[in-house]
């Protein structure tokens, strides 16, 4: 009795509380963006995680198993492009030129082929350089009206050897999804808007705003982010440097302001 009342017990166990028998971390996991998201999974013996990356703005990384994703040796991690970017083409001729002076030239197209739905992707490969030493390769998909992308970096040659074929794996694993709700999309926006005004890119901010406007007219986030941009704009800028043509200056009897 004694025996049956053991085993009855670590089933209810089981049942209520998986992880306690040492349950895998879940292998698929979810990237949103603006326009377009995907779904990935891990391939055999690698982890997929979304919250190691979220300091770093990288909503899903991967790293082998017995590793972390701080200490593993080669790890992957998947993005939607910003959504100015809804050519992969374009995207990728941007990011080589971007990546020129310290990755060199890429080996181009070095693998293609479709993902789980039947996307097209190909995969490029960016060896170790003098200025950089990590050895990596992206694969880019295309996808309606957004460009995902997955990149897999190793510390060393011999580690990308061993793990570079992971990376063709996940890609075959990637189903696309549609942007999952206007909240989702204005995190997405809200997150590049603060990354342009770090980048000092007033030309991108005004057209983001106004395409999250236009794609969310319900986000109360898009009015009072793009609202409280334009106010800071328009406020007026009082210094005592020496005023550039067209500024506006104040002047007293004893000296200009």
């Amino acid at each position: 009795m004694k025996t049956k009342m053991c085993v009855l017990a670590l089933l209810a166990v089981s049942a209520l509380s998986p992880s306690l028998l040492g349950q895998e971390t879940p292998r698929g996991g979810i990237v949103n963006g603006p326009k377009a998201g995907f779904n990935i999974a891990a391939p055999d013996g690698w982890v997929l995680d979304t919250e190691s990356g979220k300091h770093q703005d990288l909503p899903c990384v991967l790293y082998p198993k017995a590793s972390s994703w701080s200490d593993a040796k080669t790890v992957m991690y998947a993005k939607v492009a910003s959504p100015q970017w809804e050519g992969v083409n374009a995207f990728v001729a941007w990011a080589i030129k971007g990546m020129e002076k310290t990755h060199g030239i890429p080996k181009e197209k070095i693998a293609s082929g479709k993902t789980k739905d039947g996307h097209d992707y190909f995969i490029n490969e960016y060896p170790a350089t003098k200025t950089y030493s990590q050895w990596e390769r992206a694969g880019y998909v295309q996808l309606p009206q957004g460009v995902a992308y997955i990149v897999l970096s190793s510390r060393d040659q011999a580690s990308y050897r061993k793990d570079s074929g992971a990376l063709e794996k996940v890609l075959k694993t990637l189903v696309y999804l549609e942007p999952k709700s206007e909240t989702a999309s204005g995190q997405a926006y809200a997150t590049r808007y603060h990354q342009l005004l770090d980048q000092h890119a007033e030309a991108q901010i005004e057209p983001l705003l106004t395409e999250w406007r236009e794609k969310a007219p319900d986000d109360p986030d898009a009015w009072i982010t793009s609202a409280n941009y334009y106010f800071n704009q328009r406020q007026p800028n009082i210094s005592t440097k020496k005023p550039s043509p067209g500024d506006i200056t104040l002047t007293s009897k004893t000296k200009r302001i």
